[in-house]
């Protein structure tokens, strides 16, 4: 592998792991804002309409289910960045 090869390797790797840096605590961030704001509207919508509330506690299962898988797609991107780097 030349250099010029080598320093594009490099370069791809240390942006990915830059991007998952950042990305990784926004994402935290984002999402349990977001899991709240839905968790919220569904409480209401469950009130509001009377509905059973297995329904409301398998929706919000379902949704932090999401979450996590999102997440651990976000660290597995940043430990291939970090061997890329190597």
């Amino acid at each position: 592998m030349n250099y010029q090869n080598k320093q594009i390797l490099f370069f791809i790797s240390s942006s990915l792991l830059l991007l998952t840096l950042f990305a990784i605590p926004l994402f935290v961030t984002l999402s349990m804002i977001v899991v709240s704001l839905i968790s919220i509207s569904a409480i209401y919508f469950v009130r509001n309409y009377q509905l059973d509330y297995k329904y409301l506690i398998s929706f919000i299962s379902q949704l932090l289910m999401l979450v996590f898988v999102v997440g651990v797609f976000f660290l597995s991107l940043s430990f291939i960045a970090e061997r890329l780097s190597q």
